[in-house]
C-alpha cells in the first residue's frame, strides 16, 4: 500500500459521500512536523476557517497509524465540542481513508478501527486494528480527567489550546513519555490571541525558534477551498494584514468597533480569539 500520508495530499481522490478535500500547505506543514522525529510540540495556529480541526484530526490518525501500539489522548474544552465537532472530522477522515484503502487494494483491505468504547458521556476511547488507541476527554468531564491523568501518553492532541491553563498543560507534558513512538507528541491547533501570557502562547510560541517547537502561522487567505466572496469580506473591512502577518497576534487596520455589531463580528472574535 502507498505511504498513507500522501492520501490527503492527493487531487485524484476516489469518488464517494465524504470526499475530503487535499490537505493545503499550511495544513501538510503541521502535519510533517507531527510526524517527524525533531519536533516535539507543535501547534497549527488560525483564525476562523483556517482547517484547525482536519489538520489536527488528520495528525492523530496518522500518528496511530504509523506508531503501532502508541496511546494517544485527544481532548477538546468541553464534551459537547469533542463530540459534536472533533469526532465528526475524525471519522470523516477514517472513513476516507478507509475507502481509499480499499480501492487500493480491494482483497487485502482491512478497516483501520478495531472498536469504539462509549459511555453515557459519549465515545470515550477509539481501538485501531495495530493496537493504538485514542483516549478522548472533554475538560468539563474532571472523573475522566482524574482518570486519564494516570496513563502513559504518546501524544497528547488539543482543540482551542489555548483554553487550557498553564498547570493543565503541564500536568499533561508530565504523561508524555514516548514508551512506542521514538519521539512523544505535544500537538494542539488554536486560535490566534493578542494575550501573551496565555499559556499556549508561552508553551509554544515563545519558544517557537528552538529546534523542538513548531509552530505553523496561517490565515482563511491560506485555505484555497473557501469562497473568493467570503475572503472578500476581511479585505472590506481592512484585514489586508492578515495576508502576510506571521505572528500569533494579529493586527487590525483601524478601531475594533466591528467587535459590537455585523455579520463580521463571529469571523473578527475567531481571528482575534476573542471568548
Amino acid at each position: 500500500m502507498k505511504n498513507i500520508a500522501q492520501v490527503g495530499e492527493r487531487q485524484n481522490q476516489p469518488q464517494n459521500n465524504n470526499s475530503m478535500k487535499p490537505l493545503f500547505k499550511k495544513q501538510r506543514q503541521f502535519v510533517k512536523a507531527v510526524l517527524d522525529s525533531v519536533h516535539k510540540y507543535i501547534l497549527y495556529s488560525g483564525g476562523i476557517r483556517s482547517g484547525k480541526t482536519i489538520a489536527l484530526t488528520f495528525a492523530v490518525i496518522l500518528f496511530a497509524i504509523h506508531n503501532p501500539g502508541c496511546l494517544i489522548l485527544l481532548g477538546a474544552k468541553s464534551s459537547k465540542v469533542l463530540n459534536n465537532i472533533v469526532l465528526r472530522e475524525f471519522f470523516r477522515w477514517i472513513d476516507f481513508l478507509e475507502t481509499h484503502k480499499q480501492a487500493e487494494n480491494p482483497y487485502t483491505f482491512s478497516p483501520l478501527l478495531k472498536k469504539v468504547k462509549r459511555d453515557s458521556s459519549g465515545i470515550t476511547n477509539i481501538y485501531f486494528n495495530n493496537g493504538s488507541e485514542v483516549l478522548l476527554l472533554g475538560f468539563d468531564n474532571s472523573t475522566r480527567y482524574e482518570h486519564i491523568m494516570g496513563a502513559t501518553l504518546d501524544m497528547v492532541a488539543l482543540s482551542e489550546t489555548s483554553f487550557y491553563d498553564m498547570d493543565t498543560l503541564r500536568a499533561l507534558d508530565g504523561r508524555l513519555s514516548g514508551t512506542v513512538s521514538r519521539c512523544p507528541k505535544f500537538i494542539g491547533d488554536t486560535n490566534p490571541s493578542p494575550d501573551i501570557l496565555n499559556p499556549c502562547y508561552k508553551m509554544f510560541v515563545e519558544r517557537e525558534h528552538t529546534k523542538t517547537v513548531k509552530v505553523v502561522h496561517t490565515t482563511p487567505f491560506d485555505n484555497p477551498y473557501l469562497d473568493k466572496e467570503y475572503l472578500k469580506k476581511f479585505d472590506e473591512f481592512g484585514l489586508l494584514e492578515l495576508r502576510e502577518e506571521n505572528n500569533f497576534k494579529f493586527t487590525i487596520r483601524g478601531t475594533l468597533h466591528y467587535l459590537a455589531d455585523g455579520p463580521l463580528q463571529g469571523a473578527l472574535m475567531g481571528l482575534h480569539g476573542t471568548r
